[in-house]
């Protein structure tokens, strides 16, 4: 291994060695990576119906990430090419400029008993607040292991919409995502209520957009940190905060913009084992909560003329439970991450989409997206029409001289570089 040497450039074997040496990795975990062992068979159907086997996804490490004043690894899994490059080039620009900041509000999870048109809902409001505190109880004896760890139900309130009426539960789940958690309560809840409301609810489950629950990262850069070879670092930030400004105002861009800030948060969402279907939910819901799709970060000049960007969202993950407890990945995940809080995760997630989102925009506002999302795309290219070894590095460069690059090209050259040898 040479002195210095990128980590990128590195064989799989060498990186599991500097992992080792950096005791980021314990000998068992490293071997288990090496070995390619991943999820055990044994758990499989466990955890789904009709399983028939195990479906891989590329695990790897985003770098130069500081987050609140401490360095760290982030383990990602994701199958798209430059994701990983992105997030680790972000980062590091943002560690020139004193790192990521992250916080987050208190941790509150919700859900909900429905109620189709009530005959009286004024009525059943005024029942349910007279019965507040014995529903309170009897949501708490539904789960009480969260109770002990100093969770459990905070707060229940009614809230009438044309035609439903709504009881919404606020819950501490703790270091829990705490779906199952807040679903057993709300069962727990549902005939009492239906005495009070003299009907049976149309449903009881949780919500997967925890406005009480946000996390939040943040970072200033110094323009000279993000110039180009043709642009310098202020007019690169003033079209970084305009293309937020736009994605604030067109959805159709926002969509997009916000797809991108997830290329970063999802693979570290699976990767420690978490829904990252509800924390898709939970974005994009939260993104439209003033009844406009925006985007989900927002990049401003300062008055010191340096640019300064803000990641806000609700997160539902967390950090015990769930497939942690059977993914030996997902454990070695929150192990690199040297094993946060829900919130600090959070946060970390947060800070990754920031980081990913700074990434695509600089490029999109200088030279253009494809020309470092190709760069990637060429290897995978090269790869998927045989070339093995150093083949692959040799296709990917001609490829990026070609005008069309396609899987026809991609094999006439392995051909006419196999011939010379």
């Amino acid at each position: 291994m040479t002195p210095n040497q990128a980590f990128y450039r590195l064989s799989r074997e060498e990186r599991l060695e500097q992992l080792l040496d950096r005791h980021l990795l314990t000998k068992e975990q490293a071997d288990c990576l090496l070995a390619g062992k991943t999820l055990p068979l044994s758990a499989v159907d466990t955890m789904i119906e009709n399983a028939i086997g195990i479906f891989g996804l590329p695990f790897g490490l985003a770098q130069h990430f500081t987050i609140n004043d401490h360095s760290l690894w982030i383990p990602m899994v994701v199958e798209e090419p430059s994701v990983i490059a992105a997030a680790s080039n972000g980062a590091k620009r943002v560690a020139r400029s004193g790192g990521f900041h992250i916080s987050h509000t208190e941790r509150i999870m919700l859900g909900h008993i429905t109620f189709n048109q009530l005959s009286d809902p004024e009525t059943f409001s005024e029942q349910v607040s007279q019965h507040k505190a014995d529903l309170l109880q009897l949501a708490a004896s539904a789960h009480p292991s969260i109770v002990s760890r100093g969770g459990g139900p905070i707060d229940l309130f009614v809230k009438p919409f044309p035609n439903f009426t709504s009881v919404y539960l606020t819950v501490d789940t703790k270091e829990a995502m705490g779906a199952n958690m807040i679903n057993t309560m709300l069962e727990a809840l549902k005939e009492p209520l239906a005495e009070l409301a003299h009907q049976q609810p149309l449903m009881a489950i949780l919500s997967n957009l925890p406005t009480e629950s946000i996390a939040t990262a943040q970072c200033t850069l110094l323009p000279e940190t993000i110039k180009t070879s043709k642009m310098s670092g202020t007019l690169v930030a003033e079209r970084i905060a305009l293309a937020t400004d736009y994605a604030n105002v067109d959805p159709y861009r926002a969509a997009t913009h916000n797809k991108g800030v997830m290329n970063g948060t999802d693979p570290v969402v699976i990767a420690t084992g978490n829904d990252w279907r509800a924390v898709e939910a939970a974005v994009h819901s939260y993104a439209s909560r003033d009844g406009h799709y925006q985007s989900i970060t927002q990049w401003e000049m300062t008055p010191e003329g340096n640019l300064k960007g803000q990641l806000t969202a609700p997160l539902p993950i967390g950090s015990v439970g769930g497939t942690s407890r059977v993914n030996p990945l997902a454990k070695l995940s929150l192990d690199l991450l040297q094993q946060p809080s829900a919130k600090d995760l959070a946060g970390i997630m947060a800070a990754v989409g920031l980081a990913q989102n700074l990434s695509a925009l600089r490029a999109l506002v200088t030279t253009g997206i494809q020309a470092g999302h190709m760069a990637l795309q060429y290897k995978s290219l090269a790869h998927s029409v045989g070339a093995v070894g150093q083949e692959i590095d040799i296709i990917s460069r001609q490829l990026k001289k070609e005008k069309i690059a396609n899987q026809v090209v991609a094999k006439a050259l392995l051909l006419r570089l196999r011939e010379k040898n």
